[in-house]
């Protein structure tokens, strides 16, 4: 517990943010790009990455080959140093596939191996002073998987009776789905300690609203995550983003695509992202939307000031 008044209250000193956009148009590259301070925008300014260097960025890579090309496109598309490919990356795809093998429900196999995997990146970085930063891709993936070991194999859907045998159309009983929510939630909690940046990398739905009035062409984007912890995410990190790629409209004199982060059009999320004046409708580089909110950021590559002479 941290006592403090008015006036000296912040509420973290790192940020814990859920970053969405639709599949496919980039978001790992660029939350791994943007974290180290490498996008074109980012070195023309000289705000420089959001840790202390590329060996305090975690990435747990959950999702097929999430992490497939991205060093490769940091060295020779935005011409970082080889340094860069010093970044942690924890796959976890094959843990993802064995669960597929498996004929029970209630497994514990995926969710005992994420929470070994981040013990292993938390024991990395109490052992590393500096800025860190912990990458999950995907939030959707993670979902997925804890949804698979719940539910058991495709086919298990409803309910077992006293002979064994499964009766009702329904995909999972209550009781699974409330065991769905009560994994998600710790692991959830268990991530976001206040000792690096976390940053939740998800997939969106855009849903439109059915309405007789042609007018109304309302789209809702929810978080791609069955059940009731879709919504409830949302309410416990500090931020919500939407990720917009805006496609062939590159930065000067590169191939990189410009990439905006904005509030999302959630109705269940109020302001949009625990929306704060503070930011811009359309904020391009992270490190600036970091210290804008006053949290900690570790500079990495960021131009160093002249000092004057005399």
């Amino acid at each position: 517990m941290i006592e403090s008044d008015g006036d000296s209250y912040h509420a973290a000193k790192y940020e814990k943010g859920t970053y969405l956009a639709p599949g496919k148009v980039g978001k790992t590259f660029f939350l791994v790009a943007s974290a180290l301070g490498l996008l074109p925008n980012q070195r023309k300014n000289g705000s420089g990455g959001i840790m202390g260097s590329p060996s305090k960025l975690h990435v747990i890579a959950i999702d097929s080959s999430a992490m497939t090309d991205v060093v490769d496109f940091l060295i020779r598309i935005l011409g970082a140093p080889p340094e860069v490919a010093k970044l942690n990356i924890y796959n976890m795809q094959d843990d993802v596939n064995r669960l597929a093998a498996s004929d029970n429900d209630y497994d514990l196999g995926f969710y005992n191996s994420y929470l070994l995997t981040l013990k292993k990146v938390q024991d990395k970085i109490a052992a590393s002073d500096g800025t860190h930063a912990v990458i999950v891709s995907s939030l959707t993936g993670l979902a997925a998987a804890i949804e698979r070991g719940v539910a058991g194999p495709p086919g298990a859907a409803g309910v077992r009776g006293k002979d064994g045998e499964i009766s009702g159309k329904g995909y999972m009983d209550m009781s699974k789905w409330k065991v769905h929510a009560q994994q998600l939630s710790h692991i959830r909690m268990k991530t976001q300690v206040d000792d690096y940046h976390c940053l939740w990398e998800g997939h969106i739905d855009v849903v439109k609203k059915l309405s007789q009035n042609k007018d109304d062409e309302t789209a809702t984007e929810t978080i791609a995550i069955s059940g009731q912890s879709g919504r409830n995410w949302p309410y416990n990190t500090d931020h919500t983003f939407r990720m917009r790629r805006e496609f062939g409209n590159t930065w000067d004199g590169t191939e990189c695509d410009k990439v905006h982060l904005c509030k999302p059009d959630m109705d269940f999320t109020a302001g949009g992202r625990g929306y704060t004046g503070r930011l811009r409708d359309k904020e391009y580089d992270l490190t600036k939307v970091y210290k804008t909110l006053g949290l900690k950021v570790g500079g990495w590559g960021a131009k160093k000031e002249k000092k004057k002479n005399g």
